[in-house]
């Protein structure tokens, strides 16, 4: 018998975290062809200073146009790929137009879908991330969902065949990356910063930034908060930033440090030694969580609600006087729990998954129906 092949694909930052870090235990059991997107060319940087990065076999660049050029785009090259390898499953992390693309051509070709990240919601439709998440969790066949409240949402969808609780990678990841980051990271000393003597700014939704009244709003709150702030700043936001005549206002700012963007453990160290998150991401939102740093979210809603509820995420939208108010006196109130695992999603993941995908390929288990109890 063929030894069993998956593809896994990744496009985002935390994508690729991901793949690096499942990427060790499937290929103990399966051999694995890993294809990537994005704006990167070379995305093992990302990552390559905390784990062995996994070579891609195919890269399928930086594909740009309309949200329904791009999942075109997509669709058409995952199908050459899927042609070409004959996979004996896909898989998928997260919720950007390059998944949504590669689940539907796995769907048509006849693959099934194995959807990590499974059973995220925010409840708002009107977020194109929304619409990703539901559409590719509603064609999946494996589902591993990295919180309770994640299985919920799919049983409320009526999905409960194959649907494992294995945990969050990010908390496998950030085990590794932190104990790392700790003994080798120069990043606040490179930067002039002392431990727990600053906040990190983090936007990377464009969306925030759209309404350039709003969005000085935001940041002249943020500025004049009287706090050392550190702005990862990502040349998309960078741009936004300048259309909305914001960025002058704020290099001028002695209290804000700019940074290009940096290594994930860099990153990691620097949102360790933070007194506060300010972000409108909810990949930080959760790495906040797990690093034990209060969050303030830039968002009315979040895929994470257990956070909030946990006490250790605010969510303040873009109301500046919210935000300054949160700056000054958010303190988390909870007990963290952990809702996200104990790093051992990788693990749990390949064995689970290796054990399904046998049954599939002796005939016992079917990949047709996600929705069959």
């Amino acid at each position: 018998m063929q030894p069993m092949n998956i593809i896994t694909f990744a496009e985002t930052r935390p994508q690729y975290i991901k793949a690096a870090t499942l990427s060790r235990e499937l290929r103990e059991l399966m051999e694995e062809t890993l294809v990537i997107a994005g704006p990167h060319d070379d995305p093992s940087k990302l990552f390559a200073d905390f784990i062995e990065a996994p070579k891609p076999m195919y890269n399928l660049g930086n594909v740009t146009g309309s949200s329904c050029e791009r999942i075109a785009k997509y669709m058409a090259s995952i199908e050459k790929i899927l042609e070409n390898t004959d996979p004996d499953a896909v898989l998928t992390f997260g919720d950007s137009d390059g998944v949504l693309a590669t689940a539907i051509a796995a769907a048509k070709c006849g693959h099934p879908i194995v959807r990590v990240d499974a059973g995220m919601r925010t409840r708002n439709r009107s977020a194109p991330e929304e619409l990703n998440r539901i559409a590719t969790d509603h064609i999946s066949n494996i589902f591993f969902c990295p919180t309770s409240r994640c299985v919920e949402n799919l049983a409320g969808e009526g999905i409960s065949k194959n649907v494992f609780l294995a945990g969050d990678l990010m908390v496998d990841a950030l085990m590794m990356t932190s104990k790392i980051a700790l003994q080798k990271s120069t990043v606040l000393q490179s930067l002039g910063l002392r431990e727990k003597n600053y906040i990190v700014l983090a936007i990377h939704n464009e969306q925030t930034l759209s309404d350039p009244e709003t969005a000085r709003r935001v940041i002249a709150s943020i500025i004049s908060s009287g706090e050392r702030v550190v702005l990862a700043l990502d040349p998309r936001i960078e741009k936004r930033l300048e259309q909305a005549d914001l960025i002058g206002m704020i290099r001028s700012s002695t209290s804000v440090t700019l940074t290009s963007p940096m290594s994930y453990t860099d990153f990691t160290r620097l949102a360790m030694g933070s007194t506060k998150m300010i972000t409108d991401s909810g990949v930080i939102q959760r790495e906040a969580y797990i690093l034990k740093v209060p969050c303030i979210s830039l968002r009315e809603e979040s895929e994470w609600q257990e956070t909030v509820d946990d006490g250790w995420t605010m969510l303040v939208g873009t109301d500046d006087r919210k935000i300054a108010d949160a700056i000054a006196t958010f303190e988390p109130r909870g007990i963290q729990r952990a809702m996200f695992g104990e790093g051992k999603a990788a693990i749990k993941i390949a064995r689970v998954l290796y054990e399904v995908l046998n049954l599939m390929r002796e005939g016992k288990e079917k990949p047709g129906a996600v929705s069959e109890s």
